[in-house]
């Protein structure tokens, strides 16, 4: 994985291009955004965790709701949070339907995110993702077990524990989140999380 500067993003976020080589050998650029900000700074509230609710994977997996924890306990007393986000164009995604094209570039940014949070977490920092922890083929919680069997690579979703993501990715990274939906697919998909440290 090779990074070279990008262009400085607005508000003090580092930026950088990554060429990231997939498993297949096939080559991407990627975008990479950080800015590190006071926890304190981060929208979360309870009531930002309803909207887990309607989610396929709502009491299915240990990493989100109800089993994730509330937001300030997960945190400790951390006094900085490095936000982090990886954003890729479909366009690199040729000779596939959109919504393949979506979930396959989903899974090259989750799982550049994914090793960058288990790499920090192994220095002793505390860790959080977007979206359901993928760490297993099926969460022990699918099958009524309430301990994680591989409590090393799971990650707790930042949305899980209340966490506004479209506000902290628009606050932190100045970008704005892109659905895919009835209204038409998204351009790029981004992946964003964060680390936790004094």
């Amino acid at each position: 994985m090779k990074e070279r500067p990008a262009a400085p993003a607005g508000n003090d976020v580092e930026t950088a291009v990554i060429e990231h080589t997939a498993g297949d050998g096939t080559v991407y650029y990627v975008e990479h955004f950080q800015k590190t900000i006071l926890p304190a700074d981060i929208d979360s509230h309870a009531a930002n965790i309803l909207g887990c609710e309607a989610c396929p994977q709502h009491g299915r997996n240990l990493a989100c709701p109800p089993f994730s924890p509330p937001f300030p306990r997960h945190i400790g007393l951390k006094t900085s949070a490095r936000v982090t986000g990886y954003r890729v164009s479909l366009e690199q995604f040729p000779g596939q339907t959109q919504e393949e094209r979506y979930h396959a570039a989903f899974r090259e940014m989750r799982g550049l995110l994914v090793q960058e949070l288990l790499e920090e977490r192994r220095r002793g920092r505390v860790v959080a993702g977007a979206g359901a922890c993928l760490a297993c083929e099926e969460c022990a919680a699918a099958q009524g077990e309430k301990k994680c069997r591989n409590p090393a690579a799971m990650i707790y979703s930042l949305e899980s524990m209340g966490v506004n993501l479209v506000a902290l990715s628009e606050k932190a990274l100045d970008l704005r989140l892109q659905w895919s939906g009835s209204g038409g697919m998204a351009d790029h998909v981004i992946a964003i999380g964060a680390v936790f440290y004094d």
